[in-house]
């Protein structure tokens, strides 16, 4: 037995429900919509950070991150956490043969540097050297210069 009240209240309470359930409504549309714009953010920082979050560390980074979606924070979070450091895309690649030519130009720079002191010295003072120092195959490689030299101008019609 309801009285007249109780049926006014309930009639009260469908009428908010209605009212209410499209301010539910909106409110749903505007969290999904939050939340659309918060996966877009976090998925273009990853971008910025040079991150793929479909493969590899950008997919795994992506799964357990939990901080700010800023650039600066995802590179800082993948630097400590695993170590990665980030490609300049923007720096020109090095030239394929550049370490050769800086190689090439350091040699050269040593030997213009004690060109003037060095001198030529004779076979006899090497071989000198060599047995003082007791290297036996410098020692053996003049004597048989030496020797081969004997051999040629003997050889040599005269």
């Amino acid at each position: 037995m309801t009285t007249r009240t109780d049926q006014e209240t309930n009639e009260a309470a469908s009428d908010d429900k209605s009212e209410g359930g499209g301010l539910r409504n909106q409110l749903e549309k505007s969290l999904a919509r939050t939340k659309e714009l918060e996966a877009e953010a976090r998925t273009r920082a990853f971008q910025d950070a040079g991150l793929n979050t479909e493969t590899g560390l950008g997919k795994a980074i992506n799964q357990i991150y939990t901080g700010d979606n800023t650039k600066e924070a995802i590179l800082a979070y993948a630097s400590t956490e695993y170590g990665h450091v980030p490609q300049d895309p923007a720096a020109p690649a090095p030239h394929p043969q550049a370490a050769q030519i800086a190689l090439g130009q350091h040699q050269l720079d040593q030997v213009g540097n004690v060109a003037g002191s060095v001198q030529q010295s004779t076979r006899g003072e090497r071989l000198s050297a060599a047995e003082a120092s007791g290297d036996f195959e410098t020692q053996a490689a003049i004597k048989s210069a030496q020797m081969q030299e004997m051999v040629d101008r003997q050889n040599r019609p005269q």
